[in-house]
């Protein structure tokens, strides 16, 4: 009897407890729970160089609001973001990338060991139906992937029937990685990898033995590293683009809407939502059936996209008044 009442409170304690697991799952639920944007806002500084169109303006990119409870926090809590092409350590698995459709469709594509946020398939899959309607994707066609990463686009687009791929990226891992894809999708003859800086690149062509213009040319930057007016006035002002050349760029929500014409070369042609992801396809004196169409340039009323907008265009009144009333005192 005296064994029984003294381990009556120890069996009835181990009925009670819950499992240690279970409790650390349920401490991660709630912290996920509590998980705030805020907690991981990505601060972007203002560009002090000016460019011809003014809706296109650094701004303050936020993680996802919302983390799924079975999944692990996809990116850093900490104030500080990790550069991309920058080797970091970090136990969630790299993303799986196939080929969505063509001559390797389903082949799966390598990851560099460096972090980098590749194009969403989805994404990709859209982008490539709105190339097919504007008949793009020719065997006498090239195309240019800056910002390569995995080498996803360009590699898509040879899938697809397109000649010849040249692929550009800041990291050599990058380049590594762009290379192997190309061996296993046995594109080794149609594509070269070049490990440099887009401005470096574009600036002087002749110095990676490249020339010519490209019929098809995709940026796909990091969006918390790149500044957009830099990029697309050097974009715009390039000799590697040409007439009926289109330039595809993917920029986030945050940003805003991409002005309807760039340095009065590059005329919008689409202008397309994917949840946080736009892509805007821009042409050079663009012929049938590249049709422009600025209408799709346009902000909606009661979107974010037309808030960001407004948010710009107050900013800039505001910006222009003091430097008048600085100018009259």
């Amino acid at each position: 009897m005296l064994a029984w009442s003294a381990l009556a409170p120890r069996f009835w304690r181990c009925l009670n407890r819950t499992p240690r697991n279970k409790i650390e799952k349920l401490l991660q639920i709630k912290q996920k729970r509590n998980f705030s944007s805020t907690q991981g806002t990505i601060a972007r500084k203002e560009s002090t160089e000016t460019a011809d169109f003014k809706s296109v303006k650094a701004c303050d990119l936020s993680l996802p609001r919302k983390v799924h409870a079975s999944r692990k926090i996809m990116f850093p809590v900490k104030k500080t973001i990790y550069s991309q092409g920058k080797r970091i350590r970090m136990d969630l698995p790299p993303p799986r990338l196939y080929v969505n459709a063509g001559s390797v469709k389903g082949r799966r594509l390598l990851n560099p060991p460096v972090y980098i946020r590749p194009m969403m398939s989805k994404v990709r899959s859209a982008l490539f139906c709105m190339l097919t309607d504007m008949k793009l994707l020719r065997p006498e066609y090239r195309i240019l992937d800056i910002f390569a990463g995995t080498g996803a686009v360009g590699i898509e687009a040879l899938s697809q029937n397109v000649g010849k791929a040249v692929f550009v990226d800041s990291s050599p891992d990058c380049c590594a990685t762009v290379r192997e894809n190309l061996e296993r999708c046995r594109f080794s003859d149609r594509g070269d990898a070049f490990c440099s800086t887009y401005e470096d690149f574009v600036d002087n062509p002749g110095r990676f033995q490249v020339k010519g213009t490209f019929e098809l040319v995709t940026l796909t930057p990091p969006y918390e590293e790149i500044d957009y007016n830099t990029l697309m006035s050097t974009i715009a002002t390039s000799s590697l683009i040409g007439p009926g050349s289109v330039v595809v760029v993917e920029y986030p929500i945050e940003l805003g809407v991409m002005p309807p014409v760039i340095m009065e070369r590059l005329v919008g042609l689409r202008n397309r939502r994917y949840g946080r992801t736009v892509l805007g396809l821009y042409g050079v004196d663009p012929e049938p059936p590249l049709d422009a169409r600025p209408e799709e340039f346009e902000a909606k009323k009661g979107t974010k996209l037309n808030k960001r907008a407004d948010a710009v265009r107050i900013a800039e009144e505001a910006r222009e008044s003091n430097e008048t009333s600085s100018d009259d005192n």
